[in-house]
């Protein structure tokens, strides 16, 4: 059923990397009752881990070029700085 739209087709995403050895996120399987128990607590820093986001697209046969995002990214700056100079004049 794709095939003659599978070469239409454009597929994005970004990703984020992290330079620590995690990024914070612990997943933890409890009981139930045992959520705030202090031998499910674990205190942490809050501060974010050094990383760094970047985003990409591909279609058939070809790629866009891969973009670094500093910082936190936000709507506006998705506007500005992935879709009106990378993704629009790709597509």
């Amino acid at each position: 059923m794709w095939a003659a739209e599978g070469n239409e087709v454009v597929l994005t995403d970004e990703s984020r990397t992290c330079l620590q050895h995690h990024d914070g996120r612990i997943r933890v399987w409890r009981h139930c009752g045992e959520r705030m128990l202090n031998s499910c607590v674990m205190h942490r820093r809050t501060c974010p881990a050094p990383g760094s986001m970047v985003w990409g697209g591909i279609e058939y046969p070809s790629r866009t070029p891969l973009v670094r995002i500093d910082g936190t990214l936000n709507t506006q700056r998705s506007i500005s700085e992935v879709l009106e100079p990378v993704a629009l004049p790709f597509l």
